[in-house]
């Protein structure tokens, strides 16, 4: 199996190993627990995206594969003849799936006002507020850095996100050293000033680059854009979703005939309050959320799931290090060692998240033995025929006999999972950092 995997797989030493490189990598036969090859298992790197196996592995062991996260339609009023006297609150329960494009409802507002016209409600004498306050206002890790925070793969995890917090931005570009022109904003977000600075350059693709941090009220664009390009898409980060949900249900509500006589905003802080419940409405199961957060290595989705940890000991305003907390407790009692686990989000773009391959192993080989083992096992895509790995072991011994979750930043490259190989059955984990090969080889 060694030189199999060796082989097959190309993690050799020549391969990526140099003066500057690191290398963790382990490979246990689950049976029997022997470890059948490492090198500098203990040692720790930086681990990417695979840091979701620990992230989803968590969840489903704390909150189940049927759980589903809760948005809530809340009154701190009365219902009285058709009149809502007091607010219209909706409650986020830090879904990441409301409008998604994946597992969501992309007309989620449209049910929302459904509701509440069923309900009997024709006219709100008071605001329509989001209550974000699940989680606290520090939306994004401080560990991730400006180069991705603008971008719709770097958005950060709100109480309640809309709309996978993507912003679509359509572009036209002219000649050669004219300014591109933004030709549309979608969904708008309130008070966002959008400043243009992309040039045309004779490039063959698109160098845009986009900076707004969490509750930002400026985005910027800058970089470059090719010649003579129409509806080119750009996808950054929504600053504010909640404000977002706020301006779009408010505007919504009067067009569909149920007037309100107050304003829009968003709840900052968590205060104690009576409020009476008119709906809730919940996401697909977590198991469906899971499956789609590995095999599109979805880092929304990610993080909401770990942000989500945190309210299980911080019902209101959970900070990411409750959500460490939870992590770090409940693998400290499955008598892993978690002295080592330097973790600070869900997703794995943060480069100063740090563990081993024996780590990771570790987490593995218990989730073989775990009731939700098979949540967690399908939810790795198939090395060589889906997801984020399906080029890889392309056509080789290992094809659909690997479940991997790969991981990469620049310089980073990983892979940890299974290999069913006959009447075997491998953990696998292989980190590398620094490498000067291509990533391919």
């Amino acid at each position: 199996f060694q030189q199999l995997l060796f082989a097959e797989v190309g993690v050799t030493h020549s391969s990526f190993l140099t003066p500057h490189s690191t290398i963790s990598y382990e490979v246990v036969d689950l049976k029997s627990g022997e470890v059948v090859a490492s090198q500098n298992p203990e040692l720790c790197a930086t681990p990417a995206s695979v840091t979701k196996i620990i992230t989803t592995a968590t969840a489903l062991e704390l909150l189940g594969g049927d759980f589903q996260f809760s948005t809530y339609i809340e009154t701190n009023g009365t219902i009285e003849n058709g009149i809502l006297n007091g607010d219209l609150i909706i409650r986020g329960g830090a879904d990441p799936t409301l409008g998604s494009i994946h597992l969501g409802d992309r007309a989620f507002l449209d049910y929302f006002v459904k509701v509440i016209k069923h309900k009997g409600i024709n006219h709100i004498k008071g605001d329509v507020i989001i209550d974000p306050t699940c989680l606290d206002r520090c939306a994004a890790s401080v560990k991730w850095i400006w180069e991705d925070m603008g971008f719709h793969y770097g958005a950060a995890a709100f109480g309640l996100s809309a709309y996978d917090n993507t912003s679509i931005i359509t572009m036209n570009s002219g000649e050669f050293g004219t300014k591109p022109i933004v030709t549309s904003v979608w969904p708008e977000t309130p008070n966002l000033a959008i400043y243009n600075e992309v040039k045309t350059l004779r490039i063959p693709n698109d160098s845009v680059w986009a900076f707004c941090p969490p509750y930002g009220l400026a985005l910027y664009l800058q970089g470059g854009m090719p010649a003579n390009r129409n509806n080119y898409v750009v996808r950054t980060s929504i600053p504010n979703p909640p404000l977002v949900v706020a301006k779009s249900l408010h505007k919504m509500l009067n067009d569909w005939g149920v007037t309100v006589d107050g304003s829009y905003s968003v709840q900052t802080e968590y205060f104690p309050e009576e409020r009476t419940l008119i709906y809730e409405y919940k996401s697909r199961k977590l198991s469906e959320i899971i499956r789609l957060t590995n095999f599109k290595s979805n880092n929304l989705y990610a993080e909401h799931i770990f942000r989500r940890l945190g309210n299980l000991i911080m019902p209101h305003e959970a900070t990411s290090s409750a959500s460490i907390q939870v992590v770090k407790d409940y693998w400290a009692k499955q008598g892993i060692d978690v002295s080592a686990l330097f973790l600070y989000d869900g997703c794995g773009l943060a480069a100063q998240n740090a563990y081993s391959a024996h780590f990771l192993n570790q987490i593995l080989a218990h989730m073989r033995k775990s009731p939700n083992w098979d949540d967690f096992y399908q939810s790795l895509p198939r090395a060589g025929r889906e997801g984020t790995v399906g080029s890889f072991l392309y056509r080789t011994k290992l094809q659909d006999k690997a479940r991997l979750k790969s991981g990469s930043l620049s310089g980073v490259q990983c892979y940890s999972g299974y290999i069913m190989y006959g009447d075997k059955e491998y953990a696998v984990t292989a980190m590398v950092n620094n490498f000067t090969c291509k990533r391919k080889d």
